[in-house]
């Protein structure tokens, strides 16, 4: 079924009903509520003893132990079905499977303790998988590059056959996906309106909200209870730098603005708090990771995290642990979640992939 944007309601105007900025101790020199990193480019070890992490090698997936770096192989190309040219190329660690994309429409669900290769979804698709989530018994894709050709895609999670095929309207372009209890959400859908952000019903394909969030948005996710979009504020008239929006997802209100910085690279929510990147920093000083409590909108924690850069840095999360992945000095900071605190820094050729 093919589902053009539907202008469904009435738009609603942000309402900046809380302005937030961070805790009283969240300053810039790293005073109370800032917490200094794993340290100064040396490798610490992990107090878990339990945890390890996926990657991908050359050879296929490994599964390596945090506190001593042993690496075991759990499944080559060959069984992952990449010896054809694929990659993997994203990764989340979902209902205990670890579900990658290894090319264009191809899905592979993996166990993470035996390799074994549980489910392949193949869903006709040319575009590259730019995210997914499910929700609503569907698997949802966002294909295509984001703020590119990239179109929401609904597919039976069993069988692969594609259910919606949701293309933005003409004059627009889709910046992203989140998927969660919150619902299915992207980042555009408003031809008149750079701030725009849409909410689709998983039953019927159909847009059925469009939002403006009161930023220029580049990254959205979900959880906590609501809606988080991040991105630039320069557009707006007073306003500059980065910030997070808390948006309800019934109403599309925005309920807070939180700054966040110059540079913001990523968003997850995880154990009942949302953690934002900073790639840069204040005046470019160094990566920062933050956590957001949802129930003041404040940001309780800094985190540094290496070499800041223009570029984005990844987070993932797992086990109790943030892994801030940082794309300019190529190392991975792997931070306590319970007390936002740097405890390692891994470093090698490959990047983790999820946190198992």
């Amino acid at each position: 079924m093919r589902h053009v944007w539907l202008g469904v309601g009435t738009v609603l105007v942000a309402m900046l009903l809380v302005a937030c900025g961070g805790s009283d101790g969240d300053d810039e020199d790293g005073g109370e509520g800032s917490n200094d990193g794993p340290g100064d480019g040396q490798t610490q070890p992990v107090d878990s003893d339990e945890l390890s992490y996926l990657t991908v090698t050359p050879a296929g997936l490994s599964r390596v132990e945090a506190e001593s770096g042993e690496e075991t192989s759990l499944a080559t190309t060959e069984e992952l079905g990449l010896a054809r040219g694929g990659s993997l190329q994203l990764a989340r660690l979902i209902d205990g499977l670890l579900w990658a994309s290894v090319g264009p429409g191809h899905l592979v669900a993996i166990d993470p303790e035996s390799g074994d290769v549980e489910q392949e979804l193949e869903f006709g698709s040319t575009q590259t998988i730019g995210d997914f989530g499910f929700a609503g018994g569907l698997l949802w894709v966002q294909a295509g590059f984001a703020f590119g050709d990239a179109i929401i895609l609904g597919v039976d999670r069993n069988s692969g056959d594609l259910v919606f095929n949701i293309e933005p309207p003409a004059g627009t372009t889709i910046g992203g996906l989140a998927v969660g209890d919150e619902g299915v959400w992207v980042i555009g859908g408003d031809p008149e309106r750079v701030s725009a952000v849409s909410r689709i019903d998983t039953g019927s394909g159909t847009v059925t909200g469009t939002f403006d969030a009161g930023l220029v948005a580049k990254q959205i996710a979900v959880g906590a209870g609501a809606v988080w979009a991040g991105g630039s504020q320069f557009a707006f008239e007073g306003k500059d730098g980065d910030a997070v929006v808390r948006i309800n997802p019934e109403t599309g209100e925005v309920l807070a603005t939180i700054e966040v910085g110059d540079t913001l690279g990523a968003i997850i929510e995880y154990n009942g708090a949302i953690w934002v990147a900073d790639s840069s920093g204040p005046q470019a000083s160094g990566a920062r990771l933050l956590r957001i409590d949802p129930a003041t909108n404040e940001v309780t924690d800094t985190i540094e995290v290496g070499q800041g850069s223009t570029g984005g840095m990844e987070l993932i999360a797992g086990d109790g642990y943030i892994f801030a992945i940082n794309t300019a000095d190529r190392q991975t900071y792997v931070i306590n979640a319970e007390t936002a605190e740097g405890e390692s820094i891994i470093t090698g050729p490959t990047r983790p992939v999820a946190i198992n």
